[in-house]
């Protein structure tokens, strides 16, 4: 009878003992658990605020490419204009140069003609 006392108390010092280690596990997992939870809240939220620093970015970098679009627009018409300026220019010198020579030679057909003195009455 002592034997079997000392064996149901040796037995049931062994199931306490193998309780309160997996008591144990238990609960460092379930800390583990809360542990892993709350760094995944946190990572969800600066997940969520990296997306909204995105959003910001992309519409910042739409708006800069539609100010980049006008620019390039407007850069395209004074350079259309400057263009039309030079050829304007242009024209105008060819019209000059051909006033000038057309002046020139009136100028050598006025000296080449017959002056009053010159002409025989």
């Amino acid at each position: 009878m002592k034997q079997t006392v000392a064996i149901l108390s040796a037995l049931i010092l062994s199931l306490l003992t193998v309780t309160g280690f997996i008591l144990h596990t238990s609960l460092e997992q379930n800390q583990l658990i809360a542990k892993l939870r709350a760094e995944q809240d946190a990572l969800a939220l600066e997940a969520l605020q990296s997306k909204r620093e995105l959003q910001q970015a992309i519409q910042q970098r739409d708006a800069l490419s539609q100010k980049l679009t006008d620019a390039v627009l407007s850069s395209q018409e004074a350079n259309d204009a400057v263009a039309l300026q030079q050829s304007r220019a242009q024209a105008l010198e060819e019209a000059l140069a051909a006033a000038r020579l057309e002046a020139q030679t009136l100028r050598q057909a006025l000296e080449n003609a017959p002056t009053e003195k010159d002409s025989v009455y």
